[in-house]
């Protein structure tokens, strides 16, 4: 999807076919590997619960201007803090719940000196693990939620590698 992302295609299902649109021609390496995991992109897309590739982009879109208005960041920040708002988004639309007698990342039941604990809110159900699954199972969320946005055409901004600063929780939590 990485491919998909640096050659600026968006990608949209329509049925059992994929509806493409970009700048300019893409390579012909990058269409055969879209060709190639054609089923891989339509499950992503279908369980995208509703939202558009023209969602996904107002979404961002807001969450820059709120960014730059309310928490007065550059333009190269509050697109940062909005690509990590897409990613919390995407997490938040799709809850991994799982088994609380197996871990979700290795698979294997509670072990003597390690217990499978819950990971994650009420609201959206709870992801069983051990501790030390956690770190590459949420990674490879995040590399799910990157590879679902690189096909909505929201792309990782340059600042993204660095940490978010995030303005007054956009107003959610007391701010005026």
């Amino acid at each position: 999807m990485r491919l998909v992302q640096a050659t600026g295609i968006r990608v949209e299902a329509e049925g059992d076919d994929l509806i493409l649109a970009a700048d300019r021609e893409p390579p012909a390496a990058v269409l055969e590997a879209i060709r190639r995991h054609k089923s891989e992109i339509l499950a992503l897309l279908a369980a995208n619960a509703g939202w558009t590739a023209k969602n996904w982009q107002a979404f961002f879109d807001e969450r820059i201007r709120v960014a730059q208005t309310r928490g007065r960041q550059s333009a190269e920040e509050a697109e940062a803090c909005a690509y990590e708002c897409c990613v919390v988004e995407w997490l938040n639309r799709h809850p991994a719940s799982s088994d609380p007698d197996r871990c979700a990342g290795c698979g294997r039941p509670d072990r003597e000196s390690v217990a499978v604990v819950p990971f994650g809110a009420e609201g959206y159900g709870h992801t069983w693990l051990h501790p030390e699954c956690w770190h590459d199972w949420h990674r490879g969320r995040l590399q799910r939620a990157q590879a679902f946005l690189a096909i909505m055409g929201v792309t990782v901004p340059t600042k993204a590698a660095e940490p978010a600063n995030f303005p007054e929780d956009f107003g959610k939590i007391g701010s005026a």
